[in-house]
């Protein structure tokens, strides 16, 4: 979008299509902006693919989530990896809402005489207009309760997060069942179904999308209002990334949180000491 009225190329590069694609559009493109995950640049260095020797900026958002030595996907170990081909008078600029000092400390080693902007406070990190309930329920209940939220709320699109994707197969199946149209969005899904369901979902012509925490950070749908902690995220920040999704940029929206047991009771105490957010009990019906 921004760069719809600039005289510059941007390609996007991503996991899960064919390298050999990837390599047809850069060398038909010549983008001036590479949008890249970690993984699929790395490829593309190694197999001598692309040149950055001439990079003047090299940006990194989510670093909190890409430099965590925790994740799997081994983000950190690409980037570094990516760093090593990258000019030593280049920028680097890295985002995130929520980090760590550990990770402020290891952003800071990829940067020239590093500066750090901080827009508010760590321990304020709350979405004016967004309204945050929580439904304390039993495990059995939740279909039931998901469903009475979904067929009642008057919103615009919702998206709702569940911990694993088995559970997210199971419940877009049982809601289907139930006349409500859905749609899933998990890593057993190819990438060009994901990719598929997600155009699908941002062109508005699903209103509802059953996820799993791959999207809980990183993605804008202007339209989503609504949003619905099927099974509690783990982290306080991943609760924050989660709900973050409704009430964009300051619009109304409303998050709902299943509480279910003491796990999901000690996140939402967690959220509530570190964010100062009062949980409001659920209406019966939902005005947003």
């Amino acid at each position: 979008r921004f760069a719809k009225y600039m005289r510059v190329n941007v390609a996007l590069f991503i996991g899960g299509i064919p390298q050999q694609t990837d390599e047809e559009l850069l060398r038909r493109k010549r983008p001036n902006i590479v949008v890249a995950t970690t993984g699929r640049l790395r490829g593309f260095i190694r197999d001598r693919m692309i040149d950055l020797s001439r990079v003047k900026h090299f940006i990194i958002d989510e670093f909190d989530h890409i430099l965590d030595r925790k994740e799997r996907s081994n983000t950190l170990e690409d980037v570094l990896y990516i760093n090593k081909y990258l000019p030593k008078n280049r920028q680097a600029m890295m985002f995130s809402a929520t980090v760590t000092q550990e990770l402020r400390v290891r952003a800071k080693t990829l940067m020239n005489n590093p500066l750090e902007v901080i827009i508010g406070d760590d321990s304020k990190l709350v979405l004016h207009g967004l309204q945050q309930f929580c439904v304390r329920i039993t495990e059995k209940a939740k279909v039931k309760q998901l469903y009475d939220i979904l067929t009642t709320t008057d919103y615009k699109q919702a998206i709702v997060f569940v911990q694993r994707i088995n559970r997210c197969k199971a419940l877009c199946e049982l809601l289907y069942n139930l006349g409500v149209s859905v749609l899933p969005i998990h890593s057993d899904l190819t990438q060009t179904v994901r990719l598929d369901n997600y155009q699908m979902f941002r062109n508005y012509r699903k209103r509802t999308l059953i996820t799993t925490a791959m999207f809980d950070r990183g993605v804008d749908f202007e339209r989503v209002n609504l949003v619905i902690n099927y099974d509690m995220p783990e982290t306080s920040d991943l609760y924050l990334h989660a709900v973050g999704r409704a009430g964009r940029f300051g619009t109304k929206g409303a998050a709902v949180s299943f509480i279910s047991d003491d796990y999901s009771q000690r996140i939402q105490n967690e959220i509530r000491i570190r964010f100062g957010i009062k949980f409001e009990e659920m209406p019966l019906k939902i005005v947003i």
